[in-house]
């Protein structure tokens, strides 16, 4: 039996508070105040480094980065290319130590914002 319930879950935030155990026959109960206990989850964290930040139009960039989640890697996982917003078609499965490579090639002039994004499986 565990001594612990879950009080509430809030994203990767359980907070848990102790249970009284109940004692053997004969003996008195003497328990302790509850105490509340907080586990946090572990956070993905996602990096990005261009090769360059600027490129002539039709010339492919490419980005890297890297995945952990805590700080252990986090293999497996695809991740997106996000051009001004928007997520794109241009996509890449993580290697064995996190690491993604994404390459894009801009068809008009212009200053984009880009970045990537990390799809976690539930």
């Amino acid at each position: 039996m565990s001594l612990l319930e879950e009080v509430r879950e809030k994203g990767l935030i359980k907070t848990y508070r102790a249970r009284r155990e109940r004692s053997l026959r004969g003996q008195a109960e003497v328990p302790s105040p509850p105490i509340t206990i907080t586990v946090r989850g572990v956070a993905y964290k996602l990096t990005i480094r261009p090769y360059k930040t600027t490129v002539a139009v039709g010339e492919t960039l490419d980005i890297y980065g890297e995945l952990t989640k805590g700080v252990a890697y986090a293999p497996g996982i695809t991740v997106y290319l996000v051009v001004d917003g928007t997520r794109t078609d241009i996509s890449t499965v993580t290697g064995s130590r996190g690491e993604y490579k994404v390459s894009w090639t801009p068809t008009a002039e212009g200053t984009y914002e880009v970045n990537t994004l990390a799809m976690i499986p539930a």
